[in-house]
């Protein structure tokens, strides 16, 4: 299975990378910023993104996601300090998982497991 890390922090970014590798996964991209991120996904077609809520420059994660979703069926997994205030806000699409900060490599293979197991539908545009 092949994974699209989108992480702003590069030592964060790495050290998920390890992991994900750690856990058989293959990473087929990190990006620090969401068009980064969205770009990448369109070119390596990954099974999954990993995606932080806050990326560089101010560029939201939840943007670059919605993005990735409207035209790729993959599921997304969001990395956030705060699930809780992320769950119940209004986000256009529906993220597979959530990875709560700071996270161990035992929640991340749990959310990275179950949101391979889901098979998301494109979300149409408009």
């Amino acid at each position: 299975m092949r994974i699209l890390i989108a992480e702003d922090e590069a030592l964060i970014a790495l050290d998920i990378e390890a992991m994900v590798t750690a856990m058989g996964y293959q990473v087929c991209g990190v990006a620090a910023r969401g068009a980064e991120a969205v770009l990448l996904a369109r070119e390596t077609s990954p099974d999954l993104a990993l995606i932080d809520v806050t990326l560089a420059d101010g560029s939201s994660g939840l943007d670059a996601a919605a993005a990735i979703t409207a035209e790729l069926a993959i599921p997304i997994v969001l990395v956030t300090a705060n699930v809780a205030a992320l769950a119940t806000a209004a986000i256009p699409f529906c993220p597979a998982g959530f990875v709560a900060k700071p996270y161990s490599e035992r929640s991340l293979r749990r959310a990275l497991d179950q949101a391979l197991e889901i098979q998301p539908q494109p979300v149409p545009n408009g």
